[in-house]
């Protein structure tokens, strides 16, 4: 059995994508308070929000590079102190250690 992926990312089930991007009634959802901030009526804020989901994201080869995490250089390195292991992918075959 394949999956099947809708064409549009508010087509999900179980997601507040349709809730944010058309308006539809989703009673669980609990509004996120940036939302407001792309506009004050309705009709321009799903549209705001459907733009920004369909949109090119400035950030998105950031997100896909090795460390897998977003912020300075430094940043992975201190996530590796507060955890006392490694954080990211090594590149190649794993080492026995």
């Amino acid at each position: 059995m394949a999956a099947v992926l809708p064409a549009e990312p508010w087509a999900y089930r179980r997601s507040s994508l349709a809730y944010y991007a058309l308006g539809r009634a989703d009673p669980p959802v609990q509004e996120n308070p940036c939302y407001h901030e792309l506009g004050a009526k309705p009709a321009r804020l799903q549209q705001q929000w459907r733009q920004f989901l369909l949109g090119e994201d400035a950030r998105e080869g950031e997100i896909g590079r090795a460390e897998f995490a977003l912020g300075d250089e430094a940043f992975p390195r201190g996530r590796a102190g507060v955890r006392g292991r490694p954080t990211g992918r090594r590149r190649g075959r794993p080492v026995a250690e």
